[in-house]
Formats: structure tokens, C-alpha cells, sequence
């Protein structure tokens, strides 16, 4: 069975490569022969001085100095970030030909099967576009989607016609949160199943490794400032755990990345089996990276979390909801130190019991969409 996987591969994003890895190895379990699709959208630009000057946050009212600083690191460390991602790819994927915005539906039909997802590959930026909705007018090859996440469930009118038709074509339909399914619902009037994220499904024990050196809490930011500043979250751990050293991974391609003066140690370029294995060796997580959530939680991990920005909010609420993790996922520094959140400790038992029935649930949705036409 020869099956190809289209998501976010070329994105500088630990969650995105690793949900990509957590889908191919249960594909493989099952039989396939896997392919990443080798699609990269025409205005992607990853390494040019306009995508620096962008992630540095430079415009009209801006803190120049803070800018100032993220260009300079940004410059001196993204060659060996770069690396790190390219060569995880090298190591652990087999990518199909190159596909463009033009040719891409050539490149789709070698497959017996097309996985979309997981990720946000459903998001409004991709709504008017038919690549991520495997639009090809036909039927074939056998398209499913694998926990789809639409980052929201507004739907624009004009969109509606042509993503319906879009989605007739699936042989499979899944995707990973509440918001997600009303979304397909409203473009179908059909309920697509819910399974979870393809990091539930593999255990990345290959990955985990024990660091010497000095026990640490783990920061890892994509977003927005907490409200009420990270550094009186960082007084709250240091509260808890003293003389807990701060290492805090920097995600120098997300738009206006932060560094925290109260790291004690800054990363740049870990490649992202490194990255698992840091929250892995970690004493502590503090993040608002959904992925990184879902590892925390796969290793059992004290951890606090947050959201501050409508499009992360959604994803990380759902998570907060499906797994009971009450205040360990806040809105303020405030409410995490009213309701005591580093102190909160969650139920692991519980949770592992959910992520043993969400793994059944997902391998059988694979195998029912797949098995049909062996």
C-alpha cells in the first residue's frame, strides 16, 4: 500500500514534524509504505531577510532594541536551525518529488492512499486553496484525513460550495477537536469521527534518553506574553522548585519569538528529537505549544500552560476539557497563581487510560478507511 501524508512538513515547527512522524510510524505499523508529499507552497519563505525582519517584529511601534536583538540572533543561529529540521527529515522520512501549487495533483495520484492532517492543515489561511483539501475532482486516490484541525469553526459563504464538494471526495473523514468537527459539519451536515493527534499513537521512546548535567524546568513559547508577564510565572516555579535552572528553547521563526531574560540557558537549534527529549528530562514544562502539552502529558510532567491569542485558544481549551486539566492550562499568571496550578497535580492514571482508548480509537479509524479497498 503505497501511502502518502500531506501536512506541514517544511515548517520550522517541532508539533508540526513530530505529529508527521507520529502518523507515519502507525502507517507503517499497519503495512504501508509511506511517503511525505513533497509540497512546499510557492510563497513560503523561510531563510530570506524580509522572513528575519518579519519574525523580528519590526514595524511602525515596536521596542527597536528587543527587535534589534532577535535579528542578531536570528541571523547568527537559523543556519544550524535549519540544519537541525532538515536533517530529522533526512534521517527519519522519504519525501515524494517535489509538487508545486501547479502540478501538485500528478504528484497525488501515485498514491494508493492520501493522508491530510493533522496540524492545522484545515486553517482559513488554506480554505480557498485545493491543495489541502486534496481537491481533485475524483475520487481517487483513497483521501482521508487523519485529526484535521481547522483552527476554528467559522465558515465564510463563499467557501462552502467548493469545500463540500472537496470533501465528497474523501473516503475518510476525522479531525481532532470539537471546533474541527462543527466545522465539517457545517460544510457537510455530516459528523466526522474525532481521534486524537498522531503523537498519541507512538510512544517516542527511541527519542528518550537520560541528560546529565543539572535538573531543569523547560520553556517553550510560541505565542504571545501570558497576561501578567512570563516572569512572574518563572517566580511562581522558582517558588516551588529553588534553584531549578530555566532552559528555555527558542522558536526563532514564530513571529515576534520571545527570550526570556530569566532563562538561565537558551536553546536555538535542537533538532526535535532532542526537543522530546528535553520536556522528556524535564522537572517542570511551562509552554503554550499544544504539541508540547500532549508530550508533557505522555511523560507525565508537572507543567503549566496558557493561551493569549484567539487562534491558539480554541486548541488548547479543547485539551483542557478532554482531559480534565483543570487549571494547569490558564488565561493570567494571576489565575495561575490563585488557583495554585503549579501546585496542581494532575491524574496520570486517568490519563493514560484515555490515551490507550484514543489509540484504539485512531488505529481503527486507519484501519476501516484503509482496509476497504486492499
Amino acid at each position: 500500500m503505497k501511502t502518502g501524508i500531506l501536512t506541514f512538513h517544511y515548517a520550522i515547527n517541532y508539533g508540526a514534524v513530530l505529529q508527521m512522524y507520529g502518523l507515519k510510524k502507525k502507517l507503517e505499523s499497519l503495512g504501508h509504505d509511506v511517503e511525505i508529499i513533497n509540497y512546499v507552497p510557492s510563497d513560503f519563505d523561510r531563510d530570506s531577510l524580509r522572513s528575519t525582519l518579519r519574525v523580528s517584529g519590526i514595524k511602525k511601534k515596536t521596542d527597536i532594541k528587543n527587535s534589534l536583538k532577535r535579528i542578531y540572533i536570528n541571523l547568527k543561529n537559523q543556519k544550524n536551525l535549519f540544519k537541525s529540521f532538515d536533517g530529522f527529515l533526512d534521517e527519519y522520512f522519504k519525501l515524494s518529488d517535489p509538487a508545486n501549487d501547479f502540478e501538485w495533483k500528478s504528484v497525488v495520484e501515485n498514491y494508493d492512499y492520501v493522508f491530510v492532517g493533522s496540524d492545522q492543515v484545515w486553517n482559513p489561511s488554506n480554505r480557498k486553496s485545493d491543495i489541502y483539501f486534496l481537491n481533485t475532482g475524483s475520487d481517487k486516490p483513497a483521501k482521508i484525513s487523519y485529526a484535521a484541525d481547522s483552527t476554528n469553526d467559522k465558515v465564510q459563504s463563499e467557501t462552502v460550495g467548493n469545500l463540500a464538494s472537496a470533501l465528497s471526495q474523501f473516503r475518510g473523514i476525522s479531525v481532532r477537536n470539537a471546533h474541527s468537527c462543527r466545522f465539517v459539519e457545517k460544510i457537510t451536515g455530516k459528523s466526522p469521527e474525532i481521534v486524537p493527534d498522531p503523537v498519541i499513537l507512538c510512544d517516542f521512546s527511541e527519542f528518550c534518553k537520560p541528560l546529565s548535567g543539572e535538573k531543569y524546568a523547560l520553556v517553550y513559547i510560541l505565542g504571545k506574553e501570558i497576561k501578567g508577564g512570563h516572569d512572574a510565572v518563572i517566580s511562581l516555579i522558582k517558588e516551588k522548585y529553588v534553584n531549578l535552572k530555566i532552559i528555555q528553547v527558542v522558536m526563532m521563526k514564530q513571529k515576534e519569538f520571545m527570550i526570556l531574560d530569566s532563562a538561565d540557558k537558551k536553546i536555538y537549534s535542537c533538532t526535535p528529537d532532542e526537543w522530546v527529549n528535553l520536556i522528556y528530562n524535564a522537572e517542570f514544562v511551562y509552554t503554550d505549544s499544544f504539541h508540547c502539552i500532549l508530550f508533557s502529558m505522555k511523560f507525565h510532567k508537572n507543567f503549566l500552560s496558557y493561551y493569549a491569542d484567539e487562534l491558539r485558544a480554541p486548541r488548547l481549551i479543547a485539551l483542557r476539557e478532554q482531559y480534565g486539566l483543570g487549571s494547569k492550562i490558564v488565561s493570567s499568571a494571576e489565575e495561575a497563581k490563585e488557583c495554585k496550578s503549579i501546585d496542581f497535580e494532575l491524574n496520570y492514571d486517568a490519563i493514560d487510560s484515555i490515551f490507550e482508548d484514543q489509540k484504539k480509537i485512531g488505529t481503527n479509524f486507519i484501519i476501516k478507511h484503509t482496509e476497504a479497498i486492499k
